[in-house]
């Protein structure tokens, strides 16, 4: 027997769509706490007092290779470009104002919406590649701790430390992984490891 159409199962049923993340953290990264995948779009998952919980934070690579288009190459190697530009702080602001972030979790995100809610918010803004770039790692970055701090309130946690091992071809971004890092410091007792 083969068991498919987990997606449909699961929207029928009331979920968002990816019932298979939380089992499949829990079996095969059991030693950590939080693990936090950066891919197209950042996701969470969190153990808690209760079991797992896992839901998607935020637009990641896929609004960062974007940015880069215009630029004629597939990424920002290393972060070095958004390293170099400033923070837009209306830039930031417009793009945390989305109704999506403010939704409770569990909750789920498609490209389709990183499409049409996100990166019209970044291509609309006069400003340099290095400028969106640089905004769009802090947002990714603030999203995340608070995505973090609200998982641990919520659901409660086991015991700190808590070990966070973060995955996905975003970690390879240095600049995003450094923003990362800085805004996990108010959260104490949360290690963030790289494999």
């Amino acid at each position: 027997n083969v068991a498919d159409n987990f997606r449909m199962q699961d929207v029928a049923l009331g979920g968002q769509g990816a019932p298979l993340a939380p089992v499949a953290d829990e079996m095969l990264f059991p030693d950590y706490d939080i693990l936090l995948n950066l891919g197209g779009i950042a996701n969470l998952s969190c153990k808690t007092t209760d079991g797992y919980i896992a839901f998607d934070l935020t637009g990641a690579n896929q609004v960062l290779n974007h940015l880069v288009k215009p630029l004629g190459i597939p990424y920002d190697h290393d972060g070095r470009l958004a390293a170099q530009g400033k923070l837009l702080a209306d830039l930031l602001e417009s793009v945390e104002q989305l109704p999506f972030f403010d939704l409770p979790f569990p909750k789920s995100l498609g490209n389709d919406w990183v499409l049409n809610q996100q990166l019209p918010l970044y291509d609309q803004a006069d400003a340099s590649i290095p400028d969106k770039l640089h905004t769009a790692c802090r947002q990714i970055a603030r999203q995340i701790a608070k995505d973090v701090a609200l998982c641990l309130d919520q659901d409660g946690v086991n015991d700190y430390p808590l070990r966070m091992l973060a995955t996905g071809g975003g970690v390879f971004n240095e600049f995003l992984m450094r923003c990362i890092r800085e805004e996990l410091k108010v959260l104490d007792g949360v290690n963030l490891e790289i494999p």
